[in-house]
C-alpha cells in the first residue's frame, strides 16, 4: 500500500528536526509573536481579575479611585510594556506552568511552583532588571560522540 507511506520521513530524527525548524520559523514571524504576547497577556489580566483576593495585596498603589481592573487595563494588557513578578506569578498560575525567575545582578526569588510534587521547575526566566529571557537547558551530549572520555 504505497498511499501509507507517502509524506513519512525515513528516521524519527529527520521527522523531530522538522518539526522543530517549521516551529521555530513559524514563531520567529513578527505578527505571530505579537498576537501570541497579546493573547498571554489577556491570560494575565483575567487570571488577576479573577482572583482579586490574591493579587491585591500584591500591587501597591491601588485605591477606591484606582482599582485592579484598572490596573490591569494600564500595566498588563498593553504591549510592549515591561512585566512585573506579579504578573510572571499570574501567568504560571494560569498557565498552570512552574516556573524559576534568576536575576543577572544576584538576588533570589522563590521558584514559582504552580503544580504540587513538582521538584524543580520546568521554564527557567533570566531577569535583567527589565526585562525576561528564556533560558534553555543545554542539550545532553549524545551518547556517540566522539568528544566523550573513554
Amino acid at each position: 500500500m504505497r498511499w501509507k507511506k507517502h509524506g513519512r520521513r525515513n528516521s524519527m530524527e529527520s521527522t523531530s528536526s522538522n518539526r522543530k525548524e517549521k516551529l521555530l520559523e513559524f514563531f520567529s514571524k513578527y505578527d505571530t509573536t505579537l498576537d501570541i504576547f497579546i493573547f498571554l497577556r489577556l491570560v494575565v489580566a483575567i487570571e488577576i481579575c479573577s482572583h482579586e483576593e490574591v493579587y491585591e495585596l500584591l500591587i501597591p498603589g491601588l485605591r477606591g479611585n484606582y482599582s485592579l481592573e484598572d490596573w490591569c487595563i494600564r500595566r498588563v494588557t498593553p504591549a510592549r510594556r515591561f512585566t512585573d513578578h506579579v504578573m510572571m506569578v499570574a501567568l504560571a498560575t494560569a498557565l498552570e506552568v512552574p516556573l524559576r525567575v534568576e536575576r543577572v545582578r544576584g538576588g533570589h526569588d522563590p521558584d514559582i511552583y504552580t503544580v504540587p510534587g513538582v521538584l524543580c521547575p520546568r521554564v527557567t526566566l533570566l531577569y535583567s532588571g527589565d526585562h525576561y529571557g528564556i533560558i534553555y537547558p543545554r542539550a545532553p551530549p549524545a551518547e556517540n560522540s566522539s568528544h566523550q572520555a573513554s
